[in-house]
Order: structure tokens, then sequence, then C-alpha cells
């Protein structure tokens, strides 16, 4: 009973620790598709404050000048530029 109740409390912590480890800043720079999409996320959902997306945005600072991380890097922005100009503007002369 005390084998199957250690392993039943181990088992999923030890399966939540390889969970955070895949998405460390090193993970993100062995893999730059991953990278370049979770970065993209972040930017638009203006979600810096989870440490995915901050592992995220370091692993592309790091890998700064990479032909495909620079191209993904723009493609990001460019997202981002058409989600605010999707955005409607208040008019500001009808308080």
């Amino acid at each position: 009973m005390k084998k199957t109740l250690a392993t039943l409390i181990f088992i999923p912590l030890f399966l939540l620790t390889g969970c955070e480890d895949k998405y460390s800043k090193e993970w993100f720079i062995k893999n730059h598709d991953e990278m370049i999409a979770k970065y993209t996320e972040c930017l638009l959902d203006h979600s810096w404050s989870e440490q995915i997306c901050q592992n995220a945005k370091n692993a592309m600072k790091q890998e700064r000048g990479q032909p495909d991380v620079e191209k993904g890097r723009k493609a990001a922005f460019d997202a981002l530029d058409k989600q605010i100009a999707r955005q409607k503007v208040p008019d500001l002369n009808n308080f």
C-alpha cells in the first residue's frame, strides 16, 4: 500500500519536472521552429510574465543573427502589426 501511494505521488512529480525542462531556454535554442512559434504566441498574447515565454524570448536573444531566427522574428512582428491594424481605434471626437 505504501509503495503504491509513493508511486502515485512521485510519478506525477517526475513527469511535471520533465515537462518544465522540455521548454527551457536551452531546449528552445536547440528547437528553433518551436522557439519562434512560442515567441510569436507570447508576443501576440502579451504574456511575457509566463516562464515559458521568458525562456523563448531569452533563447531568441541568444540566437539573434541566425537566418531562420531573424526570419521568424520578422514574421512575428509582421503578425503583431496585422493584429494592431485590425484593432478598432476609438473615436475620441464623440465623447
